[in-house]
Parts: C-alpha cells; sequence; structure tokens
C-alpha cells in the first residue's frame, strides 16, 4: 500500500495498465496520529450497528476499491445511478451505494 502511494503521489500510476475507475484512487485509510486521534474521537461519539454488508461497503470505500467514490452516495448521485446508470459527473456506476442501518438499536 505505500508503494501504491509513492506511486500515486509521484504520477507513476499512468505506467500501470489498470487505471482506477474516473481517474482518481481513493486512499481514507487513517495511519498513525491520525489514526490515533481518530480513535479517540469516535469512541466519545453514539455507537450504531451495521451488518456485514455496510462493514464490506465501507472498507471497500476507504481501501480504494470502489474509487473514486469517497463514501456512500448523497441523493443526486443514488437517484441518477438509478435512473442512467451513471454518477451526477457522468461516469458510469452500475450500483448505488447507500446506507440504512436498520434494528431496534438504531432506532431514534
Amino acid at each position: 500500500m505505500e508503494q501504491e502511494m509513492m506511486l500515486t503521489k509521484k504520477g507513476m500510476l499512468g505506467n500501470y495498465p489498470q487505471q482506477p475507475h474516473g481517474g482518481k484512487l481513493v486512499d481514507l485509510v487513517l495511519k498513525g496520529a491520525e489514526l490515533d486521534e481518530a480513535l479517540k474521537r469516535a469512541a466519545q461519539l453514539p455507537a450504531i450497528m451495521i451488518d456485514m454488508e455496510a462493514v464490506i461497503t465501507v472498507e471497500m470505500i476507504a481501501t480504494g476499491v470502489l474509487s473514486p467514490n469517497e463514501g456512500f452516495m448523497d441523493e443526486a448521485n443514488y437517484m441518477s445511478v438509478l435512473s442512467k446508470g451513471r454518477l451526477t459527473n457522468g461516469l458510469i456506476w452500475p450500483v448505488p451505494l447507500s446506507f440504512a442501518p436498520t434494528g431496534e438499536r438504531n432506532r431514534v
């Protein structure tokens, strides 16, 4: 992963035959002090329960598997993907990325 980040920063990713979809490789995985700080903040936040599908989707977003998406879709992108098979920026995307926690613990 570190080598991949170095290649991206140096602009050498263009030498690889497989390019990130939309030309942007997302890497939202925190490391070092950023990770420590985020874990401390997270401990103070309310908790929700999510199913394994959501866990996997979050991991795929964070590690760039679903590039160029940087999170679950907003309503405009969700509706655009449903109706046109494209993100609002015109990039082809087949399935909306949505998040809807369910269960008794998540009720307001």
